[in-house]
């Protein structure tokens, strides 16, 4: 199991909610269906790169597996995924998946 801190995109309390958006980013990888993390953009959805949920490792790792659980509602479904890590003080692209929504 990968271990570290959950991060987000918010940068102050005004920009997401407690209760499971941009302030809560530990909902993304407690292990539960029952919570979740959710990019606080509203109706018109979030443009590239706008709201982004990561862990910050402990120590390197190797992923190999990343899975995503998405909303019911096609409006809140995310249509493009970037996977990056962040390396010598800038962010590097690891993979894209598209079509996911």
């Amino acid at each position: 199991a990968l271990r570290g801190g959950a991060i987000s995109s918010a940068l102050t309390a005004g920009a997401g909610v407690s209760e499971g958006g941009q302030l809560a980013p530990a909902r993304a990888f407690d292990g539960t269906l029952d919570t979740s993390w959710v990019a606080d953009c509203g109706d018109s959805g979030c443009e590239p790169g706008e709201a982004w949920v990561g862990l910050q490792l402990d120590s390197p790792a190797e992923v190999q597996c990343v899975r995503f659980f998405q909303s019911g509602l096609e409006a809140r479904r995310l249509q493009t995924v970037t996977l990056a890590s962040w390396q010598n003080e800038r962010w590097y692209e690891q993979a894209q998946y598209s079509g996911l929504g």
